[in-house]
């Protein structure tokens, strides 16, 4: 009896109809594709892919057709956290050396930028609907915290959980955020236009 290679497993994108009930494939290639996030209007996913090595952000019609656009390509394995409402900005996390949040505009120069880089990790970025702050998970107190910044501008920042929290994401309309701590989901009264 010989032995054999382990099997290793890859993700794809799959996009499930709720009205049909039915799933359809999305992405195709042999690489891990994950962390799919919807464009506001529905009709385009970015999403994360190591099919060149390091993870990297890729864009692709919801529909299926067309092909996979390569969005931003670096040394860094990237996690694909939001797509800004407006379409000009995706959010992701660099796990090296420490996790960090960082936002790839999507116009102009198209340079990516740390948001929260320090020493401690901060990851899950998510933009309120409306663009003018993140909220974002983060140990600098010594255990995961939600917390909400400016954007993009880093002029004010708040604690929104107490004690723990993560994975935060805006209610549709920005007026609530909800995040997990100790094992339920906790909704906080937010005023973003101000």
């Amino acid at each position: 009896m010989g032995l054999r290679a382990p099997q290793t497993k890859t993700r794809d994108i799959w996009v499930f109809d709720l009205k049909r009930g039915t799933a359809s494939r999305l992405t195709f290639d042999p690489a891990d594709d994950l962390n799919p996030t919807w464009s506001s209007d529905g009709n385009r996913i970015v999403f994360t892919s190591d099919r060149k090595g390091n993870r990297d952000i890729y864009e692709k019609p919801a529909n299926g057709t067309g092909e996979e656009q390569l969005l931003f390509q670096s040394n860094e394995s990237k996690d694909v956290t939001d797509w800004s409402s407006d379409r000009k900005n995706v959010v992701y996390d660099v796990d090296f050396p420490m996790t960090s949040v960082w936002v790839l505009p999507l116009s102009g120069d198209r340079k990516p930028f740390p948001y929260v880089q320090a020493n401690y990790n901060a990851q899950q970025g998510q933009l309120s609907p409306n663009g003018r702050f993140i909220a974002y998970s983060s140990d600098e107190s010594g255990r995961l915290e939600v917390y909400v910044q400016t954007f993009p501008e880093r002029r004010g920042k708040w604690l929104i959980s107490t004690p723990g929290g993560l994975g935060p994401q805006w209610r549709h309309d920005g007026k609530e955020l909800f995040y997990l701590a100790g094992g339920k989901i906790m909704a906080v009264e937010v005023k973003t236009d101000s």
